[in-house]
């Protein structure tokens, strides 16, 4: 697990939660995130046939055949019985020489039934006043279900008048 340590990495300084999200960031004296406005949340969906039909109704103003087969997914049916939204367990951190490395874990429903990765990986690192996040998956099980993998970034806006 992560304890809200401050870490650095280059001239950023942060603070993780024990699921993986920087909420906490600041460079220079200014704060990029917190708890409100966290970063690297990172989610798992799994969508089925009621997702669709109801993007399809929301969105598409045309009855065409064509219009159907583009924005939907014809024979979702026979996938994903209901909507599921996974969130990781856990995150560990590891400091990899001036970056950190942090894994997330999944519940193990999410990986055996749905086919969420068994593994994700960010490296963090930054250059002068540039944080990057470079993220990889792992164990990645092929399924015939629609899905998406998000990786949410909240940042604190400035106003500027």
């Amino acid at each position: 697990m992560i304890a809200e340590t401050d870490l650095k990495v280059g001239e950023f300084i942060l603070k993780l939660n024990s699921q993986g999200e920087i909420i906490y960031l600041e460079y220079g004296g200014k704060i990029i995130a917190d708890k409100k406005h966290s970063l690297l949340s990172l989610v798992y969906e799994q969508f089925f046939a009621d997702d669709y039909k109801r993007f399809h109704n929301t969105y598409n103003r045309l009855e065409e055949c064509w219009v159907f087969e583009d924005y939907t997914k014809p024979g979702m049916e026979g996938g994903s019985s209901c909507y599921r939204r996974f969130e990781p367990k856990q995150a560990t951190i590891y400091p990899i020489g001036d970056n950190l490395l942090v894994r997330y874990s999944f519940d193990a429903e999410a990986h055996k039934k749905c086919g969420c990765p068994l593994l994700f990986d960010v490296v963090i690192s930054a250059c002068g006043n540039t944080v990057s996040f470079d993220l990889a998956w792992f164990a990645k099980p092929a399924k015939r279900v629609a899905e998406a993998i998000w990786l949410c970034f909240r940042l604190i806006a400035e106003n500027k008048k």
